[in-house]
């Protein structure tokens, strides 16, 4: 794979940097190729499995905006209107009418709290949770069926690269500075940062 114009494969501007605005790989051509490779192939296996995950996705009968609020509320337990919106970057109006509809389908219910009956915290029903644990699963299994097709030596070395990853995710998360020669990004971005 070719290096861009960015000094890296899809760089932004000319100067050498990626789009966080860190040289990924000062002074050594290797590194670079390493980088470059390395990016080409995550952005591979990401398409594969945006693909693939699309499907399930597709065939529900949700907008995105009620399947993103069912997730929510799933993977969060019982929430209130105002902790969803707050979680989707949403106002509260908006999250009363896709939770109406979200009812309507059986798939959360409004419960009232016993200490403050003003409140009505969202849970999701047994169809609501398997909608999610449905994806989950589709998931899983695309990932097993990728990796059942590696050779025992290719998935060794990968649990070594991805160990390696996790523990420089785990130092960016900390607060760290990284191992000298920079990474992916620099201490405060991502989500891991929020």
């Amino acid at each position: 794979m070719e290096r861009g114009a960015g000094g890296y494969a899809g760089g932004a501007g000319g100067d050498g940097l990626d789009p966080a605005g860190v040289d990924p790989c000062p002074a050594d051509p290797s590194r670079a190729d390493l980088l470059d490779r390395l990016r080409a192939d995550t952005h591979a296996v990401s398409t594969f499995a945006a693909r693939r995950g699309m499907d399930p996705v597709m065939s529900l009968p949700l907008t995105i905006q009620q399947l993103k609020l069912l997730m929510v509320v799933v993977t969060a337990g019982p929430v209130t209107t105002h902790h969803v919106a707050e979680d989707l970057g949403l106002t509260a109006a908006t999250v009363s009418g896709i939770v109406d509809r979200l009812v309507e389908r059986d798939l959360v219910v409004r419960d009232h709290d016993a200490s403050d009956r003003r409140i009505r915290p969202l849970r999701a029903t047994p169809a609501g949770v398997a909608i999610v644990d449905g994806l989950t699963k589709v998931t899983a299994w695309h990932e097993q069926e990728v990796l059942s097709r590696l050779a025992t030596d290719d998935l060794a070395a990968l649990v070594r690269g991805f160990g390696a990853l996790r523990r420089a995710v785990d130092e960016l998360a900390a607060g760290g500075s990284g191992p000298a020669g920079g990474g992916f990004g620099t201490p405060g971005d991502g989500p891991a940062a929020r």
